[in-house]
């Protein structure tokens, strides 16, 4: 198991590339532009062998969830006080074992579309359990349940003890950077910003030995990542950028995918100071 986290952790770089571009904290893609699909999707379900993956699902809330994949269905899935359980009949693609969408993420990875009454979204799994998987689901009312697929790291794997507290500096143009760090979120804010106030769940961070540093997997906040500097500050590479990928409906029915994604410039928070 931890061979293969090895593995995944040095595979990140190659999926960071698919999370920078434009600076711009837009969609890329405005939802006009349908990818039309070359065969009818159907509501297959999920693929049988995706249990198999043992994965559990790290919510944008911070907390850990078991999921069940049964009879071409998913539950499990939360965040706060929001719940989804999708049947066979909300899950869409293709293929039986979920579609390439290479215009978007690698062909590491396979999307099933999400559509209902309730919720419109995708969940994509990993074509190989070294790689993690992503949920991006919208309630009607404009409710989320967003996060990470993948199994439970190993301590050595996680953030390690000597990140964990609160740090702070000041930029040249007098602002207040700070940094907090525990065993469920990684906050950053910036003084006189209220805007720019983020959580990022702790478990999104992968310890990678051979860089010393840690960085985000997923398609969420991508590209973001940490390191200690050899006099005990820290370095913080903030990044907002996330892939998702929506279904395009006509007449009721799932008939494409939308790119959905945006993607941000990296905001870096150098040598900040442990306070507490």
């Amino acid at each position: 198991m931890i061979k293969k986290l090895f593995l995944s952790a040095l595979l990140v770089s190659s999926f960071l590339v698919i999370s920078c571009g434009n600076d711009s904290t837009n969609p890329t893609n405005d939802g006009s532009g349908t990818t039309p699909a070359a065969s009818e999707y159907k509501a297959n379900g999920i693929a049988d062998k995706y249990a198999a993956y043992g994965f559990k699902f790290f919510s944008m809330d911070g907390n850990t969830y078991t999921i069940s994949i049964q009879n071409g269905g998913i539950t499990g899935l939360q965040q706060n006080t929001l719940k989804a359980d999708l049947t066979k009949s909300d899950i869409y693609s293709i293929n039986a074992e979920g579609d390439t969408v290479t215009d978007i993420i690698t062909d590491k990875y396979r999307v099933y579309l999400i559509y209902n009454s309730e919720y419109e979204g995708s969940i994509i799994f990993p074509a190989d359990t070294i790689y993690y998987g992503s949920v991006n689901i919208v309630k009607s009312d404009g409710s989320k349940i967003e996060g990470i697929m993948y199994t439970d790291l190993p301590a050595g794997l996680k953030i390690p003890d000597g990140y964990k507290g609160t740090w702070e500096g000041t930029t040249s143009a007098g602002i207040k950077e700070t940094v907090t760090i525990d065993d469920t979120f990684v906050k950053t804010s910036s003084s006189g910003n209220t805007s720019n106030i983020h959580s990022i769940p702790s478990s999104f961070f992968l310890y990678v030995d051979a860089s010393k540093n840690c960085q985000v997997l997923g398609f969420h906040y991508s590209g973001t990542k940490m390191s200690l500097n050899d006099d005990g500050s820290l370095n913080f590479i903030f990044n907002r950028s996330q892939t998702k990928i929506n279904p395009s409906i006509a007449d009721g029915k799932v008939v494409g995918y939308k790119d959905a994604s945006y993607r941000s410039s990296d905001i870096q928070f150098t040598a900040l100071t442990k306070v507490k």
